[in-house]
């Protein structure tokens, strides 16, 4: 019985250490667990009502996303080129392949560029009818030069520039040369000659500005009266003649009351070949003395018929001027877009269709596109 009554004892010896230490194991569990719920709670709270420093920065933040997303806006089509011309409302430029295109300026009243400029263009609408400028960057500016002093003498076809005591420049002198200042040059004018090329090659000058005139201008030079030039007649009106020299040079005349025009058995027609008496620079457009007819036209050649074609199937290319087309039969053929009539869906593009009327250029047996009518898939049922 004895032995009976210690091992109850000792059991419940054992029985209430365990239960003190599971007591105060359990303790610690219920502690975090309060302190997590209070901090859940400050952090909500938090949350649901945001310090004004923080709508602060969260407007701040959605600025720069805006103007991020509108920095990311797609462009509109690109294309480099020259320019050739600008007008008040419209620049055409020539491409790497020779070809030109124009552009309408609608939007763009101030563009900055000149002549000769190489520029990328950003525009829209279609490129085969004067598409919409929507920016102009300059990549190269035109690569003219100018520089200052007095005419030493002057021909048809050049000018000599003294610089200094000891230095003379040749320019030359084109029908396109702009004066600014007088209506002519002389000796002994003091000018400025913005001109394109290098120094040691004759440059072409593109603008001569009179700064001081010479003050005994008034005097005609008798080695400038009764000048002759004889040439084909390129353009011609009741006021002016344009004539190109043997030595491919082009310069126009007035024709005034006062112009004396001997046809003999010729007229007065294009392609004729003429000589022209005149008084002073051929290259300041003088007024026609005499024109004399020397002879007529050369004879027509007979032109060959030219033999047209047709061709429809996918668009596997369509950029800027170009089009590349292959055929229901697989053959694969590229156009140069220029001055085609253009029909159908204007929108279409690669992987949709076009039917293409062409013929193949005499010299280089390069495909020519005369007409080109697009046609969306979707509308074949594709």
């Amino acid at each position: 019985m004895k032995r009976i009554l210690n091992r109850v004892a000792a059991l419940i010896l054992v029985l209430a250490f365990f239960g003190i230490g599971c007591a105060q194991a359990a303790v610690p569990d219920v502690q975090p667990t309060a302190v997590q719920a209070e901090a859940a709670q400050v952090k909500e709270s938090v949350a649901v009502t945001p310090s004004p420093t923080q709508e602060t920065a969260a407007e701040t933040t959605a600025e720069p996303a805006a103007e991020q997303q509108e920095e990311n806006a797609e462009p509109g089509n690109t294309i480099s080129g020259i320019v050739l011309a600008t007008e008040p409302n419209s620049l055409i430029i020539r491409m790497e392949n020779g070809n030109t295109i124009s552009f309408a300026l609608t939007h763009i009243t101030n563009a900055s560029v000149n002549k000769g400029d190489t520029v990328t263009i950003e525009y829209e609408g279609d490129i085969t009818s004067c598409p919409e400028v929507l920016g102009i960057t300059v990549t190269q500016p035109n690569p003219t030069n100018t520089i200052t002093g007095t005419v030493m003498s002057k021909l048809d076809n050049s000018i000599f520039v003294q610089i200094t005591s000891s230095e003379a420049l040749c320019f030359t002198v084109t029908n396109n040369t702009v004066i600014l200042g007088q209506t002519n040059v002389v000796r002994g004018d003091t000018v400025e000659v913005m001109f394109e090329g290098e120094l040691t090659e004759n440059p072409e000058a593109l603008e001569i500005t009179i700064i001081q005139a010479n003050p005994d201008r008034s005097d005609t030079d008798p080695n400038l009266l009764n000048k002759q030039l004889t040439g084909t007649v390129t353009k011609l009106s009741k006021t002016r003649v344009t004539i190109t020299t043997s030595k491919n040079r082009r310069y126009s005349f007035h024709i005034t009351g006062d112009t004396k025009i001997e046809k003999n058995k010729y007229k007065l027609e294009l392609d004729a070949r003429i000589r022209v008496t005149y008084d002073g620079y051929a290259s300041d457009t003088p007024d026609a003395k005499i024109i004399k007819v020397l002879a007529p036209p050369d004879p027509t050649p007979t032109v060959k018929p030219v033999k047209m074609h047709k061709i429809a199937g996918e668009i596997l290319q369509k950029a800027g001027n170009s089009l590349v087309v292959r055929d229901d039969g697989g053959v694969k053929y590229s156009f140069l877009l220029g001055r085609v009539t253009v029909k159908g869906d204007l929108e279409a593009g690669k992987g949709d269709r076009a039917t293409v009327k062409f013929y193949y250029d005499a010299d280089t047996g390069r495909p020519v596109a005369t007409e080109i009518t697009y046609k969306l898939l979707h509308l074949l049922g594709g």
